[in-house]
């Protein structure tokens, strides 16, 4: 571990380079730079997300299918695999199919493509779902005890966080050409598909016994937030 490259140092560069972003993406001058530095930011993101995860997973009991006690991190790993390609494949099938989340289509400022869906879409859906779930298990064990307690809760509080997020990703999106919507119009059905495929994600997040603390993904989540959100308003 880089000694000085402590937590408080990494939520301080996280919303500098968020800052940065939203300042440099809104101006006409540096827009360019900035758009070009889209798929760097993506990736030192999650880059940061893995340096943190110090503990990859609690001790797994014997009646657990995944249980694994020689190699405990292997349930992290597996769920960055699973919430990659589950979150890539399903970004293929709803823009050859039109039908899980409308008719779209990817255009540029997100890296090198395979089936014409860029590659970072997949570490997309990592990151936020990796945030979300931290977010989703930290506020409910702070509520009672009961149904707020059960995966079928934090899976939907994380699913519901996750698809919130997009509600203010889609406006930016659109804006610096990452991805187009036919008539420049967000159906109803994106937002249902976002929240099904991430509420799949949550459940296998909340299943699976890593540790489920990082002391960097919840503030990336609150700096992705109110990016997209200043970007919004000050397209208003």
């Amino acid at each position: 571990m880089i000694a000085f490259f402590t937590p408080f140092v990494a939520q301080i560069l996280l919303v500098m380079m968020h800052i940065a972003g939203l300042l440099g993406l809104n101006n006409s001058y540096t827009r360019p730079y900035f758009e070009a530095l889209i798929a760097f930011n993506l990736l030192s993101n999650a880059f940061i997300l893995f340096y943190f995860h110090y503990y990859f997973s609690k001790k797994t009991t014997e009646n657990s299918f995944f249980s694994n006690t020689n190699n405990k991190e292997n349930h992290f790993y597996f769920f960055v695999l699973i919430s990659f390609f589950v979150g890539f494949f399903i970004e293929v099938l709803g823009v050859h199919s039109k039908i899980i989340f409308g008719k779209y289509w990817y255009v540029k400022n997100m890296g090198i493509k395979f089936l014409e869906v860029p590659l970072l879409i997949g570490i997309n859906w990592f990151l936020l779902a990796y945030c979300a779930g931290i977010l989703s298990e930290f506020v409910t064990k702070k509520l009672p005890k009961n149904i707020f307690q059960s995966i079928f809760f934090k899976a939907f509080l994380g699913a519901f966080l996750m698809t919130y997020l997009d509600y203010w990703i889609e406006p930016f999106a659109i804006h610096f050409q990452m991805w187009a919507w036919k008539d420049n119009i967000i159906p109803l059905q994106n937002y249902v598909g976002w929240f099904f495929t991430a509420y799949f994600l949550m459940l296998v997040f909340h299943y699976l016994s890593f540790h489920k603390k990082n002391p960097i993904a919840i503030w990336l989540f609150l700096c992705q937030f109110f990016f997209f959100v200043g970007n919004f308003l000050i397209k208003v």
